[in-house]
């Protein structure tokens, strides 16, 4: 079965742990930390929600984004606080495809 954990708020960090997730709910001086940590371990897919991904630098998102493993999905927060990056903008923005 695959392991999944949810990095976020503690609202749905207590929401996905009763879904039956492993999840965290890192304090904002935590975020970096708590990522490298949840990046070395065996999880299959790492959910992170929005306003605690924007809290990372360059370097962390982009090191989190290429990795094979674990699968990172970036999800919206329970708040509406953060915004889920466009991914595929970046990427164009990247090869020159968009000014």
């Amino acid at each position: 079965m695959a392991r999944i954990l949810y990095l976020g708020d503690e609202t749905t960090a207590a929401a996905c742990h009763l879904a039956g997730l492993e999840s965290l709910a890192p304090e904002a001086a935590e975020a970096a930390e708590a990522l490298r940590r949840a990046l070395a371990s065996d999880v299959d897919l790492l959910l992170i929600d929005a306003s605690l991904f924007a809290l990372l630098g360059p370097e962390e998102r982009a090191d989190a984004g290429v990795r094979d493993r674990p699968l990172l999905g970036v999800v919206p927060d329970l708040y509406g606080r953060g915004a889920v990056p466009d991914l595929a903008a970046e990427v164009r923005l990247a090869l020159g495809l968009e000014p």
